[in-house]
């Protein structure tokens, strides 16, 4: 299982992650077959990084190499709410290329950075996934969602409002008062 922390505060986004790949062996263990390889990209042309967790490798395919080959690809003034769509896309159309079976494409990304809002440089948590629910064991399509404004709020405000200015605004003065998110 992989561990990923990622704390926001008023000057940094500080991102944290295990490095253990696992394989599950027949009898339902799991055996570690990396333990340095890195589970964080950085993503300076958005001021963010992308974590993984879930699917980390199929075949000689590996989700971390991917995500790299994505960086590099970022075309210039693509904002960060765009880039985790367009990556989701384009890790939908890689799994029908690598014909996935459902069932061993559970895979989790978290795209942490910078979106500018009234002149602010506003931290947010997008996750895209297949997982549905935190016990991992349901797989669905890849969805795209925000997380920052869930945080603060919870189930006070629809998930469809996550972007909205009024709301990201009150992440930004949150974290103006000293608060972590």
């Amino acid at each position: 299982m992989t561990v990923i922390a990622a704390i926001f505060s008023q000057s940094c986004i500080a991102l944290a992650s295990d490095s253990f790949i696992t394989e599950t062996n027949p009898n339902g263990g799991h055996t570690i077959i990396e333990s340095q390889q890195s589970k964080i990209v950085p993503i300076p042309q958005l001021r963010a990084a992308a974590s993984y967790w879930g699917l980390a490798r199929y075949g000689t395919w590996s989700t971390f190499d991917w995500l790299i080959s994505r960086t590099i690809k970022i075309k210039s003034g693509i904002s960060l709410e765009a880039f985790a769509h367009n990556l989701k896309d384009d890790l939908k159309n890689e799994f029908l290329r690598l014909r996935i079976p459902n069932q061993q494409s559970g895979i989790g990304i978290h795209i942490t950075g910078y979106e500018q809002v009234n002149g602010y440089w506003i931290p947010e948590l997008f996750l895209i996934s297949t997982f549905r629910g935190t016990d991992y064991s349901n797989i669905g399509e890849l969805e795209v969602s925000r997380h920052t404004v869930w945080t603060i709020f919870k189930e006070s405000v629809s998930p469809s409002d996550y972007g909205k200015q009024e709301f990201r605004m009150q992440v930004h003065e949150r974290l103006q008062e000293g608060s972590l998110l």
